[in-house]
C-alpha cells in the first residue's frame, strides 16, 4: 500500500461547492470548486484546512481519501460506462432528480473515468461506486469515449474543467439518471 502525499486526495467545502487538495510530481494543487488550479506550499495547504479539521469553520465538510494508484503518469483514454443501480436497505439511495430523492426501483446511471484499459476504467468504476455506496445490479463493458468530451445530454452538468480534474486525478464523473420502476427493465 502507497502511503505517500501523491495517493491522499483532501475534499473541503459544503453541501453546495467542494474544493479539492491533492499532490502531484510537481507539487500541491488547489482545484477550486469552479474548476480553477492553483498551486500551493504545503504550508498553504495546511493553512487552508486546519480550521476544518479543528471544527473552527462550521459546516465545513472535511474528507480524505486514499488511493492506491498515484495520478495516472499518462491520462490514458476516457471510457464511458452505464451501471444499472436499485435501492435497497443499507445502500445509498438513488441519485437525486430535480433534488427530489428517488423513489423509483431502479435506475441507469453514466460514468466517465480516465484509464488505460478498458478493464482498468470498469476497476475505477465499480471501486467508485461501492465507495459511493450504490448497489450495483449490472456493470456496462467500458467503451472509450472517441474524445475527451461528454455525451450531449451530460454536457449540462459536467463541464471541461470536471473533465480536466478527472483526468488529472483519476475521479470517477457520474453523467445522466434514467429511473425506472419496472421489475423486469
Amino acid at each position: 500500500m502507497n502511503l505517500t502525499n501523491d495517493s491522499y486526495i483532501i475534499s473541503m467545502g459544503t453541501k453546495n461547492f467542494t474544493e479539492r487538495y491533492y499532490r502531484d510530481k510537481d507539487g500541491w494543487l488547489k482545484v477550486s470548486a469552479r474548476g480553477r488550479k492553483f498551486r500551493m506550499t504545503a504550508e498553504q495547504v495546511l493553512n487552508h484546512l486546519l480550521p476544518a479539521v479543528a471544527g473552527v469553520k462550521p459546516n465545513l465538510i472535511f474528507k480524505v481519501e486514499h488511493r492506491d494508484a498515484p495520478t495516472l503518469e499518462k491520462p490514458g483514454r476516457l471510457y464511458t460506462l452505464t451501471a444499472d443501480t436499485g435501492s435497497g436497505r443499507g445502500y445509498r439511495r438513488l441519485p437525486l432528480l430535480n433534488g427530489k430523492p428517488s423513489r423509483a426501483k431502479g435506475a441507469l446511471v453514466r460514468l466517465y473515468v480516465f484509464a488505460n484499459s478498458p478493464q482498468e476504467a470498469r476497476q475505477r468504476a465499480q471501486e467508485s461506486l461501492r465507495r459511493e455506496r450504490y448497489r450495483v445490479l449490472n456493470l456496462s463493458m467500458a467503451k472509450p469515449n472517441g474524445s475527451k468530451k461528454v455525451w450531449p445530454m451530460d454536457d449540462l452538468t459536467i463541464g471541461s474543467a470536471n473533465i480536466a480534474r478527472a483526468q488529472a486525478t483519476g475521479e470517477v464523473l457520474y453523467g445522466w439518471v434514467i429511473e425506472y420502476d419496472d421489475d423486469n427493465a
